[in-house]
């Protein structure tokens, strides 16, 4: 995105598209499924359950780097 010409800089939350986009993965999910997510597919959609197989990191970094993983 360019920066906006008022304020002189660039608009992005790189932590809020995260979040969008999360969401936007457990809609497709649950839009696929014949019946409510259980917890285990909401995790797995979220990338939760393959960041503790792997024993990885703390709550904070974990789901910005596996999106990374992911990708």
């Amino acid at each position: 995105m360019a920066p906006d010409p008022i304020v002189g800089m660039d608009l992005t939350d790189g932590p809020l598209q995260d979040e969008i986009e999360l969401v936007g993965d457990l809609v497709v999910a649950a839009s696929a499924s014949e019946g409510p997510l259980s917890e285990a597919e909401i995790d797995e959609v979220l990338g939760i359950a393959q960041a503790r197989r792997a024993g990885a990191a703390t709550h904070t970094s974990g789901q910005r780097a596996l999106r990374t993983q992911n990708a």
